[in-house]
């Protein structure tokens, strides 16, 4: 057992799932890559067994910066939704957040996606990154969200990913003039739910 704050949840059946987030440990908060779920009564929504590990969250590349570019499980912040297929399977999308390189902390463009099966267990892959905020200008490479709002919806058949806002947490400049950078997000990205789960472009399915 062990508390946290900056949690995601979402619920997929009679599952409530909660992924990633951050624990104190001695003189601090370290963001961890757990997983756990735990079913719920359909008639009155009480616990109905204790919570149970899933698989932990896959490390992913987060950010583009030389010297950061180090793959990362542990996350916290991540905007998280699932879209359910019918007798407990489904899908959970794990999107941005925050992660640490020792003190430096960057917002995530990495996207995780979960599987789930029929009896709840969860198995992950990487999705396609969050888009750069300047495709045209390589050197804008600081990219990711964190505490983004997301969300799901089905409409004319078609199930989407909405990723809306959020903090970009980056590092810019070198030698004496390294600075850190919060700045809030006007950022909206969606990405249409294909086969298996996985995230594509609603224009041409890629």
């Amino acid at each position: 057992k062990k508390p946290l704050t900056r949690m995601g949840a979402t619920a997929i059946g009679n599952r409530v799932y909660v992924i990633g987030g951050r624990t104190p440990v001695p003189n601090s908060q370290e963001s961890v890559a757990d997983v756990w779920s735990a079913p719920v009564s359909t008639s009155n929504g009480v616990f109905t067994e204790d919570w149970r590990a899933e698989q932990s969250l896959p490390a992913l590349q987060g950010s583009s910066l030389p010297g950061f570019t180090t793959a990362v499980a542990p996350v916290n912040s991540a905007g998280v939704t699932s879209v359910a297929t019918g007798g407990g399977s489904g899908y959970i999308y794990v999107i941005g957040g925050n992660i640490s390189f020792g003190a430096v902390e960057f917002s995530s463009y990495a996207v995780r996606v979960g599987n789930v099966a029929a009896d709840g267990h969860v198995t992950w892959s990487a999705g396609p990154s969050l888009p750069g905020p300047n495709a045209s200008s390589p050197t804008d490479q600081q990219l990711g969200a964190e505490s983004p709002m997301v969300t799901s919806y089905t409409i004319g058949g078609k199930t989407y990913v909405y990723v809306i806002g959020g903090l970009r947490r980056y590092r810019t400049g070198t030698g004496g003039n390294i600075q850190d950078v919060r700045e809030g997000l006007k950022s909206v990205y969606y990405a249409r739910v294909s086969s298996g789960g996985q995230l594509v472009r609603p224009s041409n399915g890629q």
